[in-house]
């Protein structure tokens, strides 16, 4: 110990003041002058303290100037003996060797007491059986994470086995068994944090270790203090039993619809407490038991069974009614002569949840990086995924937001993000006819597919094909064409090899018959051009895709057939056909009846008019022969070729009419110029599909 004692003098500054605190503690040992207690005064002491065998010898209070105590003294945080002991029972008897106070084998270990008694110099003692919190652990120390063990012996902290006994935490040593702990705090903070983990540890628990174990009244539990009002230690303490107040139970099946309704009013206080603690003690959150149940009692509340939507088409005839009795079973009486009914509250407590959600996941980046995903299991993304199916709007855009935050923080969970929403999305087309939450599902997928790394893995080329692409053939496709078509246009964009398997998707799902969506559909088609980059990604496609926009050219359909023309003259796919003349000519060839078919046989003026204009177009650039512009030509009427709208002196007043009429009807046509890049309301923030490396994955791309 000596040769270590050299070494240590020789290291500066800091192992100076080390080696002063040992001298400053072995000198008052000695000069204790009383022996050893006996048996019975060392079990009083360790009932009350909630620790054996500590090694520890009182001092007299009067040895106030000793080594020790002037020490800690000068050197504590409050300035006060943070250990002071009772006089001694007993005397040491003569000749008797006094162990030095570090000799023993266990730690410093100062026994549970009351600080306030201590800062007033009073001396404590507790009722037997019963122990208190240890509250001060002011020994000075200058460097973190040391234990100070046997002698003069430093040791860095280590990974071991903890055990809880009591309010006394002890570690396990091979071959010696458990040996207890002095934690020597730097600051109040560390203190409180301490004391806190130690308080919160000590409480019970279910078997499932999801919640705290209620073994008193609910009402007890409503009444808990304020954390405000609460020191610092004990809020977690009493955090936890506000949370285990909110838990829904099996009993409140059994309450009336006014004491039930009492009784979810009290929650839904404690819930907006909850909140606002949230936000002034957002450390709290630290804790992992207290994430744990917070998270479980939010699950209990949201995660419900949704009414199984009935069929509304004309055949159903198998509507069902719910009964009278049914009806009443569901309604609060009070709710005819209160403006705060029921379903208010229902909402106030979802919502509640929701907030708290939401800050627990904000709160994830505080949490050690390998367990973030314990929180957050499977079966907790499937749920919170199948909320969507939701009737209530509202609801749908906050969980949209609650999704969204959780895919940008939770990094590990975003493949299994993903996988849901393309099972929503698998139940809905195949499966059931409910649409709800498959517009704000494509939102939040659209963002995530603009953070896609490029080149594109293949799992999100399969979610583009089976999920994306059949989504066009639904029914209810109105309801989020443009939440889909952004998603399409940032798969393009991203990777223009895959506007082949999109247009053939299109091609094989045309809404025949349905114009408005043939109108989708077109200006969707017009939006992707703009990312054509190669030859290779029309070859396949561009006689099906010439042919079906050529009926759409002498569609009876005015607006439709206007759409298609104009798709034909667009900057786009004009330049297209600039760069690739064997592709265009080819394509070319297919439209030119229809072309020719619109400019002589369409209904309306204004379709023949644009048609002749795209013909122009086309033979400017030297895909027809002057031959052919000058028959086609021939097929129009002269004042018609020129200006639809003009008059001639053979003109009609009435067929006048008409005509302006047709062109009016045209311009306030939708023209749905959906522009599906800008039709979708942007999200906060570009969510990457970068996933954090897992056990059995391998390495994702960078975004």
């Amino acid at each position: 110990m000596a040769q270590r004692g050299d070494k240590a003098a020789a290291k500066g500054e800091k192992n100076g003041f080390f080696r002063k605190m040992y001298s400053s503690i072995g000198s008052s040992s000695r000069q204790l002058g009383g022996g050893r207690r006996d048996k019975s005064h060392r079990s009083d002491s360790a009932s009350s303290g909630g620790t054996t065998g500590s090694g520890y010898n009182q001092a007299s209070p009067s040895d106030a100037n000793g080594g020790i105590q002037n020490f800690v003294k000068h050197h504590s945080f409050n300035g006060h003996m943070p250990f002071s002991r009772e006089e001694q029972s007993a005397a040491a008897k003569p000749g008797e060797p006094h162990p030095s106070l570090l000799s023993k084998r266990p730690s410093l270990i100062v026994p549970f007491s009351n600080q306030q008694q201590l800062a007033n110099g009073a001396a404590t003692n507790a009722p037997e059986g019963v122990q208190t919190y240890l509250d001060d652990f002011q020994a000075p120390i200058s460097k973190s994470g040391v234990l100070i063990k046997q002698a003069n012996h430093f040791k860095t902290w280590k990974k071991r086995l903890m055990v809880l006994k009591g309010h006394s935490l002890f570690y396990y040593v091979s071959g010696t068994g458990f040996r207890p702990i002095y934690l020597m705090a730097k600051s109040e903070a560390d203190l409180s944090v301490w004391m806190s983990s130690l308080t919160s540890a000590a409480m019970p628990t279910t078997a499932d270790r999801k919640m705290l174990l209620v073994t008193e009244p609910l009402e007890s539990l409503f009444n808990t203090p304020a954390l405000e009002d609460a020191v610092p230690y004990k809020r977690t303490f009493y955090f936890r039993q506000k949370v285990a107040f909110c838990m829904p139970r099996r009993e409140d099946s059994g309450y009336a619809s006014m004491e039930l309704f009492e009784l979810n009013e009290k929650r839904l206080t404690t819930l907006c407490d909850l909140n606002n603690y949230c936000d002034s003690f957002p450390m709290i959150l630290d804790d992992p038991q207290l994430f744990v149940e917070l998270l479980h009692v939010v699950g209990c509340y949201i995660f419900r069974p949704f009414a199984q939507l009935q069929s509304t088409t004309p055949g159903n005839i198998f509507v069902e009614e719910p009964s009278p009795e049914e009806v009443s079973m569901l309604e609060n009486p009070m709710d005819k002569y209160s403006e705060y009914t029921t379903e208010e509250q229902l909402w106030g407590l979802l919502s509640a949840c929701y907030d708290l959600l939401l800050k627990a996941i904000e709160h994830i980046d505080k949490l050690e990086k390998h367990v973030r995903k314990e929180f957050f299991p499977l079966r907790f993304i499937a749920q919170l995924v199948n909320l969507f199916k939701t009737p209530s709007f509202k609801e749908r855009q906050v969980l949209k937001g609650v999704l969204h935050r959780l895919y940008y923080k939770l990094t590990q969970r975003r493949s299994a993000i993903r996988k849901e929403i393309a099972n929503a999305f698998y139940e809905y087309i195949y499966e059931t006819s409910n649409h709800y939450g498959v517009a704000e599902l494509l939102e939040i997928l659209g963002s995530i597919v603009n953070g896609f790394a490029c080149p594109i893995k293949l799992e999100h080329v399969v979610l583009l094909e089976k999920a994306l692409i059949p989504l066009h053939s639904t029914p209810a496709f109105i309801s989020y064409h443009q939440q889909l078509a952004y998603c399409m246009i940032q798969y393009v964009s991203k990777d223009h090899s895959l506007f082949t398997p999109i247009v053939r998707g299109l091609l094989k799902y045309w809404p025949v018959g349905n114009s408005f969506k043939e109108v989708i559909f077109i200006v969707e088609f017009e939006e992707m051009l703009e990312h054509v980059l190669a030859e290779s990604d029309f070859d396949a496609i561009a006689p099906k895709l010439a042919r079906r926009l050529g009926q759409c050219m002498v569609s009876d359909q005015f607006q439709v057939a206007e759409r298609a023309i104009s798709c034909w003259s667009s900057p786009a796919c004009l330049r297209i056909m600039n760069e690739y003349e064997k592709l265009g000519q080819g394509m070319f060839d297919v439209i030119k009846p229809f072309l020719q078919q619109a400019v002589s046989e369409h209904w309306n003026t204004l379709i023949q008019q644009k048609a002749q204009e795209t013909y122009t177009v086309y033979y400017n650039m030297g895909y027809d022969s002057d031959e052919a512009v000058t028959t086609s030509s021939a097929l129009v009427p002269e004042g018609k070729t020129l200006d639809s709208s003009a008059k001639t002196e053979e003109s009609d007043p009435e067929e006048d009419a008409n005509n302006n009429a047709n062109a009016s009807e045209a311009n306030m046509s939708m023209a749905v110029r959906l522009s599906a890049s800008n039709g979708v309301e942007s999200l906060d923030v570009v969510l990457s599909d970068e996933e954090d490396e897992d056990d059995d994955e391998t390495k994702p791309e960078a975004s």
